[in-house]
């Protein structure tokens, strides 16, 4: 094991012997090692993202444990055994029991089972047949008890992409031990909020650090605080796009099988990510851009459709196969008629033509309707649902797995770009077109002709693919 960063010790050639480690309950991590006759102590609390690194700790010619959230090192020192210990993720060393007296050793074996130490020591002497001698030692543990300090992301998810403008909306979960959480962008506090739910975002006049977000790559990060001052990290990144290129909503693809909030249409705007007769939401709720969304069903609801209206979806679905599409809706329109559409629109594939929905009780009342039954391709997808017929409410559409049908194995060919994302740069389309690829920026980076894109002379990130269709994301990785 050769010893690298953070650790100033032992670059190079050097190499790392009697190696230990541990995890303490609470997640604090400690490992140890042996440079060049240096010990280094590696120590990082639960949810910090670095470690701290010390040459001022015990020797590693030993063994350690964690108890609860103690750290117990049982080591030779001075050629005879030393117990220590330290509170996990810290590297301040007290000495519980030193030997002074009686033999000395060269090497040991530690093992713990229950209360009980054995150590298994060789004694000092000339040359390398030595007798082993057992030493015994029974000792009390009092377990600490488990603080909950734990924190981490909920939203937005490490490598999540957004499109310029967006109102972004931040959610953390945290341990029962947290009584606050503050929330840094680049190193800036955004605000800081006592109690669950930690969200933030919902109130852009307060959260005004993630309103309107521009052009560029952000880091977020996490500061838990318990009622005893310890603190916890969280971290992750994300990316904002310009607004002509269409993105998930939450930054990832929406998982298949699984259920499409269908107020959650991806983000690009009119003409790329949906289509809507004017450019405003009628009812002035969770989304300012131009498609209706209403309050109703579970929440929220796409309502006030018009006749040629559509909304996109990026999907990932997990295994190629035939799947149920099931719509929770409501229609009170006079008589019925309104009708649905599902298609893979750049793909050319059309799932659901036109489904009439039937009449519910009353717009307020929604039900939940088998819309079809379709095949689907393993791998990323833009689903368009389309307004055939206005008048409809739409809350969600969900896709199942049907496991049952004889088709259930077919593939389905599509037009894509693969692989994305590239290790080496290169993608391959499944037909010839003319296209050309951007900086994040905006600049032009390349542009040719043809069913192969080559971008490996150029840094490795995130560009953007456009083609006389669409345009799409390229990850170069």
């Amino acid at each position: 094991v050769k010893v690298a960063e953070p650790c100033e010790i032992g670059i190079g050639n050097d190499i790392s012997i009697s190696p230990l480690f541990t995890v303490t309950v609470q997640g604090d991590i400690h490992y140890m090692t042996t440079v060049s006759g240096t010990p280094v102590h590696y120590y990082k609390k639960a949810g910090m993202k670095d470690f701290t690194w010390s040459t001022e700790c015990p020797p590693t010619a030993g063994q350690m444990f964690s108890i609860g959230n103690t750290v117990l090192l049982v080591v030779l020192e001075d050629e005879r055994p030393v117990f220590k210990i330290t509170n996990g993720g810290e590297n301040n060393w007290t000495t519980l029991l030193k030997v002074n007296t009686g033999d000395r050793y060269r090497h040991c074996n530690v093992v713990k089972e229950g209360n009980n130490i054995f150590i298994y020591a060789m004694k000092v002497g000339s040359g390398d047949a030595q007798p082993i001698t057992l030493l015994t030692y029974e000792m009390t543990f009092e377990q600490d008890p488990v603080i909950d300090n734990a924190i981490s992301f909920v939203k937005p998810t490490v490598g999540a992409q957004f499109s310029a403008g967006i109102n972004l909306l931040v959610e953390a979960s945290a341990g029962s031990a947290i009584t606050s959480v503050d929330l840094f962008r680049n190193d800036t506090l955004v605000r800081t909020i006592t109690g669950a739910p930690y969200v933030w975002g919902l109130d852009t006049l307060v959260d005004v650090g993630l309103k309107k977000m521009k052009v560029g790559s952000y880091n977020l990060k996490l500061v838990a605080n318990n009622a005893i001052g310890e603190k916890t990290e969280a971290h992750t990144s994300f990316t904002v796009l310009p607004l002509n290129v269409q993105l998930p909503f939450s930054g990832s693809p929406i998982a298949i099988p699984g259920k499409i909030e269908l107020e959650d249409y991806d983000t690009g705007g009119e003409g790329l990510a949906y289509h809507d007769t004017d450019n405003i939401n009628q009812n002035g709720v969770y989304r300012s851009d131009g498609v209706d969304v209403a309050t109703g069903g579970s929440k929220y609801v796409i309502g006030s459709t018009n006749l040629g209206e559509w909304m996109e979806y990026t999907i990932d679905v997990a295994d190629a196969g035939k799947y149920d599409i099931d719509l929770y809706y409501s229609s009170g329109k006079v008589g019925g008629g309104a009708a649905i559409g599902v298609e893979l629109k750049e793909e050319g594939i059309v799932l659901v033509p036109s489904f009439l929905l039937p009449k519910t009780a009353n717009w307020d009342t929604y039900d939940t309707i088998n819309v079809g039954s379709v095949l689907l391709s393993k791998g990323q997808h833009v689903l368009r649902v389309n307004v055939v017929v206005n008048g409809f409410n739409s809350d969600w559409m969900q896709f199942k797995r049907n496991i049952n049908s004889a088709t259930n194995q077919v593939r389905v060919d599509v037009s894509k770009i693969h692989p994305n994302p590239s290790a080496n740069g290169l993608y391959y389309m499944s037909q010839p077109i003319k296209w050309a690829v951007f900086s994040v920026l905006g600049s032009k980076v390349v542009e040719g002709e043809g069913d192969k894109i080559d971008i490996s002379s150029f840094n490795k990130g995130t560009y953007i693919l456009k083609t006389n269709l669409k345009s799409r994301v390229l990850i170069y990785q």
